[in-house]
């Protein structure tokens, strides 16, 4: 399985988003959108804690490359600083 990710557009506090999960032939197997819009009192909450509470991984070079999970990817290395 392969998953693709874009944002689309930002505009003001909405960001529109797209996205696919393919089979390794490229076939696609399902596509979806959305609209997010951020609250506007998110502007007052503490980003580093909120992205700890989420659970989002630090950005780094890691996380650029896909995880491609047919290659029997070890996700408990890669999740270890959680």
């Amino acid at each position: 399985m392969v998953i693709r990710t874009n944002i689309d557009q930002v505009k003001g506090r909405k960001a529109t988003v797209t996205g696919r999960v393919e089979d390794l032939n490229g076939t696609v197997l399902v596509e979806a959108s959305a609209t997010f819009v951020q609250p506007r009192y998110a502007k007052i909450l503490h980003s580093a804690q909120l992205r700890k509470a989420m659970g989002e991984p630090p950005a780094s070079k890691d996380h650029e490359e896909p995880v491609l999970l047919a290659d029997g990817q070890d996700l408990n290395k890669i999740n270890k600083h959680r």
